[in-house]
C-alpha cells in the first residue's frame, strides 16, 4: 500500500480499523447527525480516525494515514489534532474528496461543501485539501502525483 506520511506535516502514520454503519441515511443537520450517532460527542480520536480510514479506502492508493501522537494529544486536552494524507495517482480534485465525504455522510457526519469541504460530527471536524505532491515527496512516492491533505480537530478526553 503506497500511502505514506507527508514530510512537512507528518512523522508517523496510524489508523485503527473499526466497524461503521454504511447503511445509515444521510444527515441533514448537526442535530440529525447527533441523533444518528448519539456517542459522537464521546468519540475518541481513535474512533474518528477509524471512520476516516474506512471512508478513504476507495480513494487514491488505499486509505488515509494520520499522525496520532497519543501522549501529545492527551497533554493538549481538551483539544486535540491530527493531520494526514491520502496519496493519489493524479492531482486530486473535489470529486475525490466528495467520495470520502459521501462515505462519512452515510455514517452520520454532516458535510459542508461550500468554499472548502469539511465534515463534522459532534465536536469533531475533518478538513480536506487536494494538492500536488510536494517536491520532496514526489520521487519517493512515484507514481503518485497528488494527495488529499487531512486535518482532524476535536475534543479529546482521557478514556
Amino acid at each position: 500500500m503506497a500511502v505514506t506520511v507527508a514530510a512537512a506535516l507528518l512523522l508517523a502514520g496510524c489508523a485503527g480499523a473499526g466497524e461503521t454503519d454504511r447503511t445509515a441515511e444521510p444527515a441533514s443537520s448537526p442535530s440529525a447527525a447527533a441523533e444518528r450517532s448519539p456517542a459522537a460527542a464521546a468519540q475518541t480520536l481513535d474512533q474518528v480516525l477509524s471512520e476516516l480510514h474506512l471512508a478513504s479506502q476507495d480513494v487514491g492508493e488505499g486509505r488515509a494515514r494520520v499522525l496520532m501522537d497519543e501522549e501529545h494529544a492527551t497533554q493538549q486536552l481538551p483539544t486535540c489534532r491530527a493531520a494526514g494524507m491520502v496519496l493519489t495517482r493524479a492531482v486530486p480534485g473535489r470529486a475525490e474528496i466528495l467520495k470520502i465525504t459521501e462515505q462519512l455522510r452515510r455514517t452520520g457526519w454532516v458535510i459542508d461543501d461550500q468554499d472548502s469541504i469539511e465534515a463534522t460530527s459532534g465536536p469533531w471536524t475533518i478538513m480536506f485539501r487536494p494538492v500536488p505532491l510536494p517536491t520532496e515527496l514526489a520521487a519517493k512516492e512515484r507514481p503518485n502525483e497528488g494527495m488529499i491533505q487531512l486535518w482532524v480537530t476535536g475534543r479529546c478526553y482521557r478514556p
